[in-house]
C-alpha cells in the first residue's frame, strides 16, 4: 500500500527515554492503510523502529515521508540531534514528546546506564548521572549546543541556554509537541489535531524502563525523581519541559 510521496512530512525528534511508543502513532498517521494492530515491536534491547522499517519498509509504505539518516543501521526512531540544515529542511514537520527531566533522568540512568553497565556496584550515583548529562534534551532541539551522538547521550561542545531563540524555533519548526507524563492524552489529542482515532496499540508501553536491575527490590522511579530534584535540577531542560506544556 504505497503512500503517494509528499503527501504527510515527518521528522520524529526522540530523546533516549521519552517514549518509543509514539512511533506507533506516528506510522498510523503517516499512512493510515496500516494494519491497525501494527505498531512498534516489544524489543527492549533493540531498536524497535529499525525493527518495525524492516517489516514495513520505507520505499513500499513511506516514501519521502520520515526525516531519516539514510544508512542502514539508521531509522526515523533514531537519537539525532536536529542540526541547522535539518531544521531548515523539515520546518513545520517535527514531532515530539517531552519528558520531566528529573522523572528522564531516573529512567535513562537505570534503563540507559546501571543496566548496560551490568555491575550496579561500579556505578556513579543518579545524580551524578543527572549532572553528567545535563541539557540532554534542549540538545536535540537547538543546534548551538550540541556536539553529536554518542553511545549514551548527545555531549555538549558548550555553553547550552534554553532562550527566546529556542522558543521561537519551536514554535516555528514543530507541528506537534506532546507529554511523556501524560501519554495517554497526549495521543488523543494528538488526533484531535490531526484527525484519525485512539486506538489500543497506541497506548501501550512497548519499552519500559527496568527498574528492578541491580536491586533488591523494585524502584519507585516517582519517588527517587523527587529525591534527585531535591538534590539537583536540570535548569535548562526544566526551562525546556515546562514551555512545552504550556
Amino acid at each position: 500500500h504505497p503512500l503517494p510521496s509528499g503527501l504527510r512530512r515527518i521528522a520524529w525528534v526522540h530523546p533516549q527515554k521519552t517514549g518509543t511508543s509514539f512511533g506507533t502513532v506516528l506510522v498510523h498517521y503517516a499512512n493510515d492503510s496500516l494494519p491497525k494492530s501494527v505498531g512498534m515491536p516489544n524489543m527492549p534491547t533493540r531498536q524497535a523502529t529499525g525493527d518495525f522499517i524492516f517489516h514495513y519498509p520505507y520505499h513500499v509504505w513511506f516514501k519521502d515521508v520520515f526525516w531519516h539518516q539514510g544508512k542502514n543501521v539508521d531509522d526515523f526512531g533514531s537519537h539525532n540531534v536536529v542540526t541547522e540544515a535539518v531544521y531548515e529542511k523539515w520546518k513545520g514537520h517535527f514531532f515530539q514528546l517531552f519528558r520531566d527531566p528529573a522523572r528522564r533522568a531516573v529512567s535513562f540512568y537505570q534503563d540507559k546506564y546501571v543496566k548496560l553497565l551490568g555491575n550496579p556496584s561500579e556505578a556513579m550515583s543518579l545524580e551524578a548521572n543527572a549532572r553528567l548529562h545535563a541539557g540532554h534534551c534542549l540538545r536535540f532541539v537547538e543546534p548551538r549546543c550540541h556536539g553529536g551522538h554518542t553511545g549514551l547521550a548527545v555531549r555538549p561542545t558548550g555553553a547550552c541556554y534554553f532562550d527566546e531563540q529556542v522558543k521561537a524555533r519551536l514554535d516555528e519548526g514543530w507541528a506537534y509537541v506532546g507529554i511523556t507524563d501524560e501519554f495517554d492524552v497526549s495521543i488523543c489529542l494528538f488526533h484531535a489535531k490531526f484527525g484519525g482515532k485512539c486506538s489500543p496499540n497506541e497506548q501501550q508501553n512497548i519499552r519500559p524502563s527496568d527498574y528492578k536491575f541491580g536491586h533488591t527490590s523494585r524502584r519507585d522511579p516517582v519517588r527517587d525523581a523527587d529525591e534527585l530534584r531535591a538534590k539537583y535540577v536540570d535548569v535548562q531542560d526544566t526551562k525546556l519541559y515546562n514551555y512545552a506544556v504550556e
